[in-house]
């Protein structure tokens, strides 16, 4: 991808108009603060959806609990399958991607970070462009997750952001909730391709806005184009495709 081209970055208010068909439930959630926080039910909104979704970023962090079925997104370089009890989370300026195929129930959580640290929320492994975004809960600790959302689609759905001290508090115990099932990625696939393909992404993820071009982030690693493309394909398969 050139620099004329970057990847968009949306906001609920552009996001929801550009890909989804017009809605009563979806278009009420323009009229509050949806780039602050949102949370409805997935097959509420998935149904609407008229297309795939290219790749795009947002300014919150995004989280899909999958109660049945699949989700199938694309994150950064990365393919992952969410399946019940599986959360899937997409840090703010993250890329990503999906189709509308996919058939499923749970809910979808849209949250900014500063809303997230406001609860207590700190820097989070798997919100961060080298983490793991997708987390698996035993069954015990999925029907603690999944009271969790209940309660905050409730507390949401009848008083919005008027609630936000109890948002945050449930949003808390949340993430808190993430970061106990969370497991990194296994330290023995590290070698020199994957050390130099995660700090490619963690560089992405802070200068995506302004940077569009491989040999940019060759420079700040240093290292040519054409090493940091075949560390990033050995890694995950492919070249840096949306750069250059």
């Amino acid at each position: 991808m050139n620099d004329a081209s970057p990847i968009p970055l949306h906001q609920p208010q552009s996001f929801i108009p550009t890909f989804f068909e017009p809605d009563p439930a979806l278009q009420g959630l323009l009229n509050g603060q949806p780039e602050q926080f949102f949370i409805l039910r997935i097959e509420q909104m998935y149904r609407h959806l008229h297309g795939p979704v290219p790749p795009v970023r947002s300014v919150a962090h995004s989280a899909l609990f999958i109660t049945s079925g699949e989700a199938r997104m694309t994150i950064g370089y990365d393919h992952y399958v969410a399946q019940p009890n599986d959360l899937l989370l997409v840090p703010a300026g993250q890329i990503y991607s999906f189709r509308p195929a996919d058939v499923n129930t749970g809910y979808l959580l849209h949250v900014h970070p500063d809303v997230l640290l406001a609860a207590g929320g700190g820097e989070f492994e798997f919100l961060t462009g080298w983490g793991q975004p997708l987390i698996h809960f035993g069954a015990t600790e999925a029907g603690f997750v999944q009271v969790l959302l209940q309660r905050l689609l409730a507390a949401y759905g009848q008083n919005g952001l008027g609630v936000m001290p109890l948002l945050r508090a449930y949003l808390g115990a949340l993430f808190a909730e993430a970061n106990q099932a969370y497991r990194p990625l296994a330290s023995g696939t590290s070698s020199a391709a994957a050390t130099l393909a995660h700090a490619f992404k963690q560089l992405l993820s802070q200068h995506i806005r302004h940077l569009h071009r491989v040999a940019a982030y060759a420079d700040l690693l240093h290292v040519t184009p054409n090493h940091l493309n075949k560390a990033v394909k050995i890694r995950h398969g492919e070249v840096a495709y949306y750069l250059d």
